[in-house]
């Protein structure tokens, strides 16, 4: 916990999330190369204001067509079946009891 702290706190400045890039000295400069959030905050920012068409949008898309398909392909396997199922006939249905 004592050093996550620190390394979190270095990790949010140097990402460009609070301050941009080109007013970060060198040091937050070189660390913002070398750590995992500031190219997910470069990838974000692509997706939300247009830049270029990064691996996150297109992987994005992906995700969403086949959560799509899977549900599609899901609901298509629960309701394709026509015969009763086997615990209708042990318990039998009876209205207005």
């Amino acid at each position: 916990m004592i050093l996550q702290l620190p390394l979190l706190v270095s990790q949010v400045v140097a990402s460009g999330a609070i301050i941009p890039r080109p007013a970060l000295n060198g040091f937050y400069r070189w660390l913002s190369t070398h750590t995992p959030m500031s190219q997910g905050v470069y990838s974000t920012f692509n997706a939300l204001y247009g830049g270029a068409n990064s691996g996150y949008t297109s992987a994005l898309w992906w995700l969403i067509s086949l959560s799509l398909l899977a549900v599609i392909l899901i609901g298509w396997l629960g309701y394709r079946s026509t015969k009763t199922n086997p615990l209708s006939r042990l318990v039998p249905f009876t209205a207005g009891n």
